[in-house]
């Protein structure tokens, strides 16, 4: 996973993708082509629709509200989170420079509790 900050908007529900992808494992172990101890969180993460694209390094909630209501919860294991109090409508390149700010100035250590794996504000 790079540290370089990729845009993108995504709409997708976790549990739609998720029962999806299980359905997907399922059948290939009915079918016999996998085995159950070949299931683990890459096998899942390949099934998933968003599989061809990479884990967003950041995920920006607006509307004051701070949760993720289903969206991307596979993916954002390692994101960072910026939750803004404006509405979708007023979101402008005012806010998503000020969100981009603020995650600029983030140590991310991508699951690590000591060193740092990567800092935001060396990345390019």
């Amino acid at each position: 996973m790079g540290c370089g900050l990729r845009r993108r908007q995504i709409r997708w529900a976790f549990q739609a993708i998720s029962t999806a992808a299980a359905r997907a494992l399922a059948q290939e172990v009915l079918e016999g082509r996998l085995s159950l101890s070949e299931i683990d969180a890459g096998a899942i993460a390949s099934r998933l629709h968003t599989a061809d694209i990479p884990d967003p390094d950041l995920i920006i909630r607006t509307s004051g509200e701070q949760r993720l209501s289903n969206f991307l919860l596979w993916q954002a294991a390692y994101a960072e989170f910026v939750f803004l109090p404006i509405n979708w409508p007023d979101f402008d390149k005012a806010a998503f420079e000020a969100a981009i700010s603020d995650y600029s100035n983030r140590d991310r250590r991508f699951g690590q509790l000591g060193s740092v794996a990567c800092n935001a504000k060396t990345a390019s």
